[in-house]
């Protein structure tokens, strides 16, 4: 849910894919931000390169005399790549045109554990623009799976875990334990029927979206 305490970062990107939701009147359970990964750089001009470089690198974005560019390595992870998209475009939205210097993204930069301020409103801000509250309740509510989820939003499961665990944490007060726990409960289901008899349906029937 959003509200006045959530972070700037976070309400830009539930925002960008909402309005993208009702421009082009899509179903919010099959919304895949990375249909709009080409839009988006064009829209600021920005050319995109994916550019063979060390798999510790994901990619990378900068601003000089010829103007902004997003390297992307298309050697890292198929599962990394549309993360990486979305963390660049972050850096473009929130970063670049606020006179900040992202660096370069590396395995631990695009990674959830990173402590430093700017990787971590990228990564946040490409997980929430990736699944969007108002798209995560949905698919949950239709009784998706972990996998029905990873396929029609077209992301990893490690960015489906961040997001599910945030909200129960965030939104239902659960530690992080029993958050993972409601979690893993909701990986093992393999059917419809099991993910509507989920912890994890209960819980998301009450996200304020």
């Amino acid at each position: 849910m959003i509200s006045l305490e959530t972070p700037l970062h976070i309400i830009t990107a539930e925002s960008l894919a909402r309005k993208l939701i009702k421009r082009d009147e899509l179903d919010v359970k099959f919304f895949k931000a990375s249909n709009y990964f080409k839009e988006i750089f064009d829209h600021f001009d920005c050319e995109v390169i994916n550019f063979p470089m060390n798999t510790r690198i994901s990619g990378m974005t900068q601003k000089d005399e010829l103007g902004l560019s997003v390297m992307i390595n298309p050697k890292i992870p198929t599962g990394m790549i549309n993360f990486t998209y979305a963390h660049e475009i972050a850096h473009i939205v929130l970063h670049i045109d606020n006179g900040i210097k992202p660096e370069i993204d590396t395995s631990k930069t695009t990674s959830f554990k990173s402590r430093n301020k700017i990787e971590v409103e990228a990564n946040q801000f490409a997980a929430q623009f990736l699944i969007p509250d108002i798209a995560l309740k949905n698919q949950v509510l239709s009784g998706y799976t972990l996998y029905n989820i990873k396929y029609y939003s077209n992301v990893s499961v490690d960015v489906i875990k961040w997001r599910l665990i945030n909200v129960l944490k965030k939104e239902h007060g659960l530690h992080n334990d029993d958050a993972i726990i409601v979690f893993n409960n909701y990986k093992d289901c393999r059917t419809h029927d099991e993910v509507r008899r989920s912890e994890l349906r209960e819980a998301m029937h009450a996200l304020k979206v």
